[in-house]
């Protein structure tokens, strides 16, 4: 009889880390979640500390755990994973794994483990997913997950048959906000609008760093759009911003935000022609999961009109279940080839 195996899969961003812990029976191919904890990463004082921390929380020695996955924001040079604005520690990865001897370990992008649960999701499941648009389903198409949070991540993949499967190494965060062609003609003069207002902003302007969907929809994101839509000469913080939008009290922005979400979604449409769905999840969606009803996030997708007739049938999918990333990087670890 197969032993059933264990996997702790790291959900590692700039400033938190989620570490859960996963069953695989290898006799049934089933995969259990068993536990999960959450940390901040400025609480410690380095990855060593940090790992006693996550260790206490979830009651276990990572070097008793058969396989473990890292799923980081960052490139991993095979020793450290590094990033570019900067972990409060060095995430000295290939180090830890040997002082502290365990048997496995693997590093990978932050959205390996995020596509892979779209293999695994269950679409008839509301608890875990929320259907924006059912399109056609289409298993073995291509398929797009994206996430808001600290920042813009994206991955793509195709399932395969035997449970494999392939993924891109593409990146979407830093792409820049294109022209809509077909948008109205107040909704390109909102743009433009806005558009010169983030070249004033000092952290986004001509002189500092480029006008990108990040920049916009991810992060202080919201800030700037508020700031825009208000005319405020002073900017509120990102979660104050999201106290008004949760209360009712910001519609504008709310509008505009949903706007500019739809204008993402149809561009990844146009480049990747996703008929296996785009996929959508991170921190800023999930705490203000209405957007994703607002009537402006299709006037969004439908800016970029070309292939309209094809594009109707891929589904739109918002990931709300914060299990899945854990299940989806066990299914990574199993299957990966």
């Amino acid at each position: 009889m197969l032993s059933k195996i264990s996997i702790a899969i790291w959900d590692l961003g700039a400033t938190k880390c989620a570490v859960g812990l996963v069953e695989y029976d290898p006799a049934t191919e089933q995969f259990k979640f068993i536990r999960d904890t959450t940390l901040h990463l400025n609480e410690f004082f380095s990855l060593e500390d940090l790992t006693e921390g996550l260790e206490k929380n979830l009651n276990v020695s990572f070097s008793e755990i058969d396989k473990i996955l890292i799923a980081g924001a960052g490139i991993y040079d095979g020793q450290t994973l590094n990033l570019t604005n900067g972990f409060p520690y060095p995430m000295t990865f290939a180090r830890l794994a040997a002082s502290r001897a365990w048997s496995s370990m693997n590093v990978v992008h932050d959205y390996v483990p995020i596509i892979c649960a779209t293999f695994m999701a269950n679409l008839k499941d509301e608890s875990q997913l929320h259907v924006v648009k059912a399109g056609t389903w289409n298993q073995y198409a291509r398929r797009v997950v994206f996430g808001l949070g600290t920042g813009l991540g994206f991955k793509d993949g195709v399932l395969l048959d035997k449970k494999r499967f392939w993924l891109g190494g593409n990146e979407i965060g830093h792409m820049g906000v294109p022209l809509p062609p077909a948008a109205s003609q107040k909704e390109k003069q909102i743009h433009e609008e806005f558009m010169s207002f983030l070249r004033t902003q000092a952290e986004v302007g001509r002189h500092a760093l480029p006008i990108t969907f990040e920049k916009i929809l991810s992060g202080p994101g919201l800030s700037r759009l508020h700031q825009f839509v208000t005319a405020a000469k002073q900017h509120l913080l990102p979660h104050e911003v999201g106290d008004l939008l949760r209360a009712g009290e910001a519609q504008e922005t709310l509008s505009l935000f949903a706007w500019y979400l739809g204008l993402l979604i149809g561009t990844l449409e146009l480049v990747f022609m996703p008929a296996g769905g785009v996929w959508m999840t991170g921190g800023v969606l999930l705490k203000h999961a209405n957007v994703v009803r607002h009537p402006q996030l299709k006037r969004g997708i439908l800016a970029s009109p070309a292939y309209l007739e094809e594009r109707a049938s891929f589904p739109l999918i918002l990931m709300h279940d914060k299990n899945l990333v854990f299940l989806g990087g066990a299914y990574y670890t199993v299957y990966a080839v």
